[in-house]
């Protein structure tokens, strides 16, 4: 895990080599967040030699963030090594955005709320009916949900929400 940042359903690998002057035999262990590392069908655990130690995770998901710690012991004393594991996840929706007819003069909110890691940064753009982007009259919520002010009468304006991808294309 020399890059700390994988992409969702991505495999991850850390190796772990103690180095200089040390004796034999060495005991290598892994831990997660300070809990044992319980090997499973995506997480195995290998020795390559008496000096080295390897974690493989495969198909990562969110909840395999996390501070993932290499302990190499041996009589003499114990010595250890922590690297920071971040997933990225897609944008996804929790509540989307959907078409509505309101009242002249009426404020509106228009739900919009994501998920992802790191958290999306969604962006409201409202498109007139001459073709001109406008973002007067527009205040963007803490979840993403966009309030506007009083509804003007006969207007065909469209909003739409577009969010960038730190984890890929937008």
């Amino acid at each position: 895990m020399d890059n700390n940042r994988f992409h969702k359903r991505s495999s991850g690998a850390s190796w772990c080599a103690r180095a200089g002057k040390v004796s034999p035999p060495l005991t290598f262990s892994w831990v997660r967040d300070g809990q044992t590392l319980i090997e499973s069908m995506e997480v195995s655990v290998r020795r390559f030699d008496e000096f080295s130690s390897s974690i493989t995770i495969s198909a990562l998901r969110e909840d395999h963030s996390g501070n993932y710690t290499c302990i190499v012991s041996n009589q003499g004393g114990s010595d250890s090594s922590t690297v920071k594991l971040r997933v990225l996840v897609p944008p996804t929706w929790l509540r989307q955005p959907y078409d509505m007819s309101v009242l002249s003069g009426a404020r509106v909110t228009l739900n919009c709320e994501t998920a992802g890691t790191p958290k999306p940064t969604v962006t409201w753009r409202r498109s007139k009916a001459d073709g001109n982007t406008d973002s007067d009259s527009v205040a963007n919520r803490e979840d993403g949900s966009l309030t506007t002010s009083e509804s003007r009468k006969k207007t065909r304006d469209s909003t739409r929400v577009k969010w960038p991808m730190e984890s890929g294309k937008d």
